[in-house]
């Protein structure tokens, strides 16, 4: 039986009290006994079929931003954590990409200036829809890449522009 904070045990005593809002109660060994909540982005996981907070396995995203004038390219490096990119461009621009690795994507926000800029992507990169060439001045793109494989040929794209 269970009221707010104390768990109670079967002859009606408290047997656990929880000391703060996010405990559990723990069954190690049959006894009963408080897993304390874990730290701030901390996750519950299993362990040898036992619940433990401990922190997430994946590297936390980051967001990074670009400014892109007259440079000739922006790599996206499938190794990085910065999954979310922001770039602003002035000029053409040369999309190319590396450390392909299944599994690893990125969503980078494309901004254009007062002008129409062209666009070009590695051959490999396979496009979900219409493989853009250009972007409208003025305009943010949304471009989600996600590699499939270790080689460019398992990139797979989807693009789209605000109206």
């Amino acid at each position: 039986m269970s009221g707010g904070m104390i768990t109670i045990d079967s002859s009606g005593f408290a047997d656990v009290v929880m000391t703060q809002n996010g405990d559990l109660v723990d069954f190690r060994g049959g006894a009963r006994s408080r897993l304390a909540i874990g730290s701030e982005n901390d996750v519950l996981t299993v362990s040898s079929s036992l619940p433990e907070w401990s922190a997430p396995t994946h590297p936390t995203p980051t967001a990074i931003q670009y400014s892109v004038a007259t440079m000739s390219g922006v790599d996206f490096d499938f190794d990085s954590s910065d999954m979310i990119q922001t770039i602003s461009i002035s000029g053409t621009t040369t999309f190319t990409g590396s450390n392909y690795a299944a599994g690893k994507g990125i969503t980078c926000f494309i901004l254009t200036d007062g002008s129409d800029r062209d666009l070009a992507f590695p051959a490999g990169w396979v496009f979900q829809g219409t493989k853009p060439t250009s972007q409208a001045a003025s305009k943010t793109g949304t471009l989600t890449v996600l590699s499939t494989t270790t080689a460019e040929a398992g990139v797979r794209c989807a693009y789209a522009v605000e109206e």
